[in-house]
């Protein structure tokens, strides 16, 4: 999964997931290109992008549970999901633990 990184430290613009693995973890949870990124592991999108803090997204933070308020349509709802590095690629996709 990947979310909006162009935001270049402006906290005013929403953090959007621009990705899903199909067949992924994460897209198994329904998680959707365009869902808003509300909050991650208890931090808000605007505190995220401000610090330019998205170490939760890396290849780095594999394993270690990631919990998403999302927004769809005006609905918000929370997904906990565990990051794994793909075989073939540096950044992570999302498991269900």
């Amino acid at each position: 999964m990947a979310a909006g990184l162009e935001l270049a430290g402006d906290p005013t613009q929403p953090l959007v997931v621009r990705h899903v693995e199909p067949r992924s973890p994460a897209a198994v949870l329904g998680v959707q290109r365009g869902d808003q990124v509300m909050s991650m592991n208890g931090r808000s999108a605007a505190e995220l992008v401000a610090a330019d803090d998205f170490a939760a997204l890396t290849a780095a933070a594999a394993g270690e549970r990631l919990s998403l308020e999302l927004r769809r349509a005006g609905v918000s709802r929370t997904v906990t999901i565990t990051p794994i590095t793909p075989r073939s690629a540096s950044s992570p996709h999302c498991a269900q633990r």
